[in-house]
């Protein structure tokens, strides 16, 4: 191994252990396995070092060391940089009853639900509060980051915004991609309002299937979700959902929630 990063002990020789399967999606994550309770990945290096030119390692444990201050964890045991050159993350396997897979989750029930969306939202409340100067503590919020008892398993790129460095990990050619992320993954309302159009997303592709889902559930989840805020940031939550203007109002994730808000999205 060229580089290790241990947060918890484990073997290292789980890596060269068993057949890694493809991601078809690969966002920020080429390739994956499971080892006995060990979950491990191969992250798309080529696209981190593509976005951030730093120590990608030391970002990384830095993001950990500050985000398990305020939101609860998957275990997570290390990085790893393989001697062919491959950036391998290792954490504790989920058990697929507890992942937001099409029809697997045991999610089964309304107030099951509200409470894993109200326990995110205290998150970013947490996150929001502890703040600092030097650096902007961010969370990608989509609901398929977190198991459905609360844990936060994707930490890849950490959301993290330094004073010294860009760490935003967005394309700098493009503008409109540097102002969504920022928006989705730091921004207090575009870190609800992706939660919530992530919700709406799982509901709608059953990605759980509550078996007592009210009519009103958008009204719920919307109320919910301008509870955590003042009657100022409840305005630009109208704001941003009735906006038609062709400006970030119109990416993911108001985009989603204004399909709904007009009655284009139907549950399954």
């Amino acid at each position: 191994m060229k580089r290790v990063e241990i947060i918890n002990s484990f073997p290292l020789e789980i890596i060269d252990i068993g057949n890694e399967n493809i991601n078809k999606k690969n966002n920020n994550c080429i390739s994956s396995k499971i080892v006995d309770d060990y979950f491990i990945k191969v992250l798309d290096r080529q696209k981190i070092e593509k976005l951030y030119s730093g120590d990608y390692f030391y970002l990384w444990h830095l993001y950990y060391e500050e985000i398990i201050k305020y939101v609860n964890l998957n275990k997570i045991f290390g990085l790893v940089e393989t001697s062919d050159g491959k950036f391998v993350e290792i954490q504790r396997r989920i058990s697929r009853e507890k992942i937001f897979d099409i029809g697997s989750c045991n999610i089964k029930q309304f107030d099951e639900m509200l409470t894993l969306y109200k326990t995110i939202l205290d998150y970013i409340d947490k996150l929001l509060a502890a703040r600092k100067t030097d650096k902007l503590l961010g969370l990608e919020s989509a609901i398929w980051n977190f198991s459905s008892d609360g844990n936060l398993f994707d930490i890849d790129p950490p959301r993290i915004l330094m004073a010294d460095s860009d760490t935003s990990f967005t394309r700098k050619d493009n503008l409109e991609h540097i102002t969504v992320t920022k928006y989705r993954n730091f921004d207090k309302i575009g870190m609800r309002l992706n939660l919530l159009a992530t919700f709406l997303l799982s509901i709608k592709d059953k990605n759980f299937i509550i078996e007592n889902l009210p009519e009103n559930y958008f009204t719920i989840l919307l109320k919910e979700l301008n509870a955590f805020l003042n009657k100022d940031d409840q305005k630009k939550i109208i704001e941003a959902i009735g906006n038609d203007d062709q400006n970030l109002y119109n990416s993911h994730p108001v985009k989603v929630i204004k399909k709904l808000y007009k009655g284009e999205m139907k549950n399954g």
